[in-house]
């Protein structure tokens, strides 16, 4: 009689098969947020891992926003709504679109009820990218831009997840296993 097959599961994943956590599907055939979370939490047990995504996960979605605004779909103006939000259709808008149907098809409250930090996080990026405020550092009043703040705050980030990883998780990030899952 085979042994059954094992997986790379830690702690409460036991049991979920890490090797294909893209197969996990419900039986509505959308992923199981179940079977995601169990595959995340397996890559970050550690508590000041979780702080360090807790902290940086936001940050490069909100920096590659910025980064992203800079892509504007083309024949479009900026409006500024008020100081620290406005609009343009870009890369950016897509991205967050695409981020929120995907996790409101996966757990539709849970999508649903981060729909605002999302609106606000695309919000705020475009207005730095038409803004540019010279305070912004890496920006000046003769080439304002806010990229190069984007790349930055993208860069250190993504630093930081990997020494979370390293350091004090002592395991590769879920990123290298299912890419779909990432951070």
């Amino acid at each position: 009689m085979a042994s059954p097959r094992k997986t790379r599961s830690q702690g409460p994943a036991d049991g979920v098969d890490l090797d294909h956590p893209n197969g996990q599907l419900s039986r509505s055939g959308t992923r199981d947020v179940v079977a995601e979370l169990a595959f995340y939490q397996s890559y970050h047990s550690n508590k000041i891992n979780q702080l360090i995504h807790f902290i940086f996960i936001p940050q490069i979605l909100w920096s590659g926003l910025i980064i992203l605004s800079h892509v504007p779909w083309p024949g479009t103006i900026p409006k500024v709504w008020f100081d620290g939000a406005a609009f343009q259709p870009s890369l950016a808008l897509a991205l967050i679109a695409a981020f929120q149907t995907y996790y409101i098809v996966l757990d539709p409250l849970a999508g649903t009820a981060y729909l605002p930090v999302a609106i606000l996080f695309y919000l705020s990026a475009t207005w730095l990218k038409v803004v540019a405020p010279a305070w912004l550092p890496f920006s000046s009043h003769a080439h304002p831009t806010a990229a190069p703040f984007g790349w930055t705050v993208f860069v250190v980030a993504w630093i930081a997840q990997f020494i979370g990883h390293g350091v004090f998780e002592h395991r590769a990030p879920a990123l290298t296993d299912n890419l779909v899952q990432g951070e």
